[in-house]
């Protein structure tokens, strides 16, 4: 998401503008139903289609997967050596030259980041070489909006395809309510575990200690697989820190300070920034545009123009006033009340009262 999301928003957008206009055009097929939504001028049958959903999805996913963004990549365990002693040394020594060459740091971040050495050294090496624009140049990315993204998304693509294609009677309104809160159900269920993570992780920053991280080395035992002994990664790196930061006490203390504001400060705006909120919602306009398509064949043109202008007003401005999600307090587990309640459904229910 983070290297094909923008690529996989544009392109997908693109391919269901095409599929709208084809649809108008009648090259693809569709059928006639009544929409929920009646009104003068816009009452009667209209030839509804889901193409530009269905493609706009599909396309949307080929490119996630599948595109090949162009760049440099640092990657540590192929840029340093690992088996000459000494050309490893300098490589550790000099990361922070490569690092002050990248113009931002991308922490993608899980429960076992700082238990780790080369994670919390790399993050030593950044914070040294950018002093004047850490703040500006970190940016921390919980690993576990993967999943909280698919899950709004598909969901948000399956509740379109019910106004599409099932017609519109009173056992599909149940079905939909039914569905929906389902669907924010497991959403908060991913949200709730979500902010576990975040209390875990700011009692791991609070409590940091450089002693307590680890290296592959150390799980081998500090042996190469001739079963020769080998030097610790973390003894290598623990010289240059205090080269860089005077001491190891010295970098915990940012660590427990600088690096934890900045953290807190980035994960509690749920749900993680404007572009995240137009990117996960662009399935939204691709579901309109099918609307637009059929309102728009059926001469309903001022109707079908409003539905299309609502839809892009709503997708680029309204999360401006929604991006601060759910409050922290309604699904922060550290909550009493959430805590005693403890049960998913009522994280459904709690954003809604």
């Amino acid at each position: 998401m983070l290297k094909n999301g923008l690529a996989a928003c544009i392109g997908s957008t693109v391919v269901a503008l095409l599929a709208t206009w084809l649809s108008i055009m009648e090259f693809l097929p569709g059928w006639y139903k009544e929409p929920r939504i009646q009104g003068e001028g816009y009452s009667g049958e209209f030839k509804f289609s889901p193409w530009a959903l269905i493609f706009g999805s599909a396309t949307g996913l080929l490119i996630l997967l599948l595109w090949q963004p162009r760049g440099s990549v640092f990657v540590d365990r192929v840029c340093i050596h690992q088996g000459d002693e000494r050309q490893k040394f300098l490589g550790v020594i000099h990361m922070g030259a490569f690092l002050k060459r990248s113009r931002k740091l991308v922490v993608v971040w899980d429960p076992s980041y700082l238990s780790r050495a080369w994670c919390i050294f790399e993050l030593a090496a950044f914070l040294h070489s950018h002093r004047d624009s850490a703040k500006e140049s970190l940016v921390v990315k919980p690993i576990s909006i993967a999943p909280a993204t698919f899950v709004i998304h598909i969901g948000g693509v399956l509740l379109l395809l019910f106004e599409l294609v099932l017609p519109a009677n009173d056992t599909v309104f149940v079905a939909r309510i039914v569905y929906v809160f389902m669907w924010n159900v497991v959403f908060f269920f991913l949200l709730r575990r979500f902010w576990r993570h975040v209390v875990m992780a700011e009692d791991q920053f609070r409590n940091f200690r450089w002693q307590d991280t680890r290296c592959h080395c150390c799980s081998k035992g500090h042996r190469s697989e001739d079963g020769s002994k080998i030097m610790c990664d973390r003894t290598v790196l623990e010289e240059t820190i205090k080269q860089w930061f005077g001491s190891v006490q010295a970098l915990e203390e940012s660590v427990r300070t600088e690096v934890r504001e900045l953290f807190i400060r980035q994960v509690t705006v749920f749900p993680f920034g404007y572009s995240w909120m137009v990117g996960t919602n662009t399935y939204i306009v691709w579901g309109q545009l099918d609307s637009f398509a059929a309102r728009l064949h059926g001469g309903a043109d001022r109707y079908a123009l409003s539905v299309l202008i609502s839809t892009i007003a709503w997708w680029l401005l309204g999360q401006v006033s929604e991006g601060s999600g759910p409050k922290p307090y309604m699904v922060d587990p550290s909550n009493p009340l959430i805590a005693k309640l403890g049960c998913p459904v009522v994280y459904t229910l709690i954003p809604f009262l």
